[in-house]
């Protein structure tokens, strides 16, 4: 597990490169890596946190146009070749989002369970941070969600992508994202029980990647999700010797600690289902209109049952909570003492984190048995 040290200048670069810093990489306590960087404050409500996240971004202006440093100990790869990713343009200091009062490891749980499916996750690595020599708590060294980590991951080139964010361009251009709102439309106003209709969608959106990453965020009952925190991509240029370069929209999962139980919220009894189908957005609109065609049904009924009988199956999350919650145990807690000491750190911080613990354990002991029946009357 890295340490980091930041160490912020007092002079800016401009709003979109945020401040200029230096930063260092520790491991077991030597330094390893060191390099100027600028830094900006990630998020969005948990912004208002006391521990702020941050991006972290390498520019020619600061020294050096990318930071080639092995961020993840080789376990993010390509997924053409196999090869780990080393070379970053920019990373997220995360501070757990929605989860930084409770278990701090949900996001990278989840992520973890199904980055075997069809669909790109973000690579998580724990590390303590350090800002000018100052304890600065636990944060999650986060591959950053933009058109460097897609190019990244599918061999695509980073100038040909355009990404989609909450139902928003975030990169790429007017003409595609123009063209989305179009396919939108054409999905509202298609029946999609004509086989010669689905095969046109099955032509223009990665379904099978489509019914992979619906099934994750059902399972997990994410409350953050529908319009928010859904991204979609794809490459803009045709390449016959790529795979993702076929002109299919294919699908990104990020920010699902709002799941699982937390809060109090997101249930394992709730019928996820539901709530999704009934809410007015464009994974909504794909998802019903699919519905309508009886080989969707059945693949995703077996897509969803591979998921939750492998991906999520309760012997094997169990264990890996397990796994993650004595890893992060006391930098959980010696985090909850430095910011917020007087509610989840102190006298009661164990007890506190124990009980986030078992809360994340207990929803996916249950979440099986509520949920597959859901999926019966959905699929039929």
């Amino acid at each position: 597990m890295p340490t980091n040290g930041l160490s912020p200048e007092t002079t800016h670069r401009g709003a979109g490169n945020g401040r200029e810093a230096e930063i260092q990489f520790f491991e077991g306590g030597k330094p390893v890596r060191s390099q100027n960087v600028g830094i900006r404050i990630h998020g969005g409500a948990t912004r208002s946190y006391s521990q702020k996240s941050f991006n972290v971004y390498a520019r020619s202006d600061y020294g050096a146009p990318k930071l080639e440093y092995d961020l993840f100990s080789g376990k993010v790869k390509n997924d053409t070749d196999g090869s780990p990713v080393t070379v970053f343009d920019s990373f997220i200091l995360r501070n757990g989002g929605n989860d930084a009062y409770f278990t701090r490891f949900s996001d990278k749980l989840i992520q973890s369970l199904v980055s075997d499916r069809q669909f790109l996750t973000q690579g998580m690595e724990p590390c303590i941070v350090f800002v000018d020599g100052e304890f600065w708590g636990h944060y999650e060294i986060t591959e950053k969600m933009d058109a460097d980590f897609i190019s990244a991951h599918c061999g695509v080139p980073a100038k040909d992508i355009c990404i989609i964010k909450k139902e928003a361009l975030d990169d790429g251009s007017e003409e595609t994202f123009a063209e989305w709102e179009k396919l939108r439309k054409w999905i509202q106003d298609t029946d999609f029980s004509v086989q010669a209709n689905y095969d046109e969608l099955c032509e223009r959106i990665d379904m099978q990647g489509f019914m992979d990453y619906v099934s994750t965020e059902i399972y997990i009952n994410n409350h953050d999700w529908g319009k928010p925190n859904a991204a979609f991509w794809k490459a803009e240029t045709a390449d016959g010797s790529s795979p993702y370069a076929d002109g299919k929209w294919r699908f990104i999962l990020f920010d699902t600690e709002y799941s699982s139980g937390l809060y109090g919220e997101a249930s394992p009894y709730e019928n996820s289902f539901e709530r999704f189908m009934d809410s007015d957005c464009f994974l909504a609109d794909l998802f019903n209109g699919a519905l309508e065609n009886e080989g969707f049904r059945r693949q995703f009924r077996e897509t969803f049952m591979d998921i939750a009988d492998n991906n999520f199956n309760t012997e094997r999350v169990t264990a890996e909570i397990d796994r993650l919650a004595e890893e992060y145990r006391s930098m959980v807690i010696a985090t909850y003492d430095r910011f917020w000491s007087g509610w989840t750190g102190g006298t009661a911080a164990e007890m506190n984190y124990d009980y986030a613990v078992d809360s994340l354990r207990s929803f996916y002991e249950q979440r099986y048995e509520f949920i597959t029946k859901d999926l019966d009357a959905v699929t039929g």
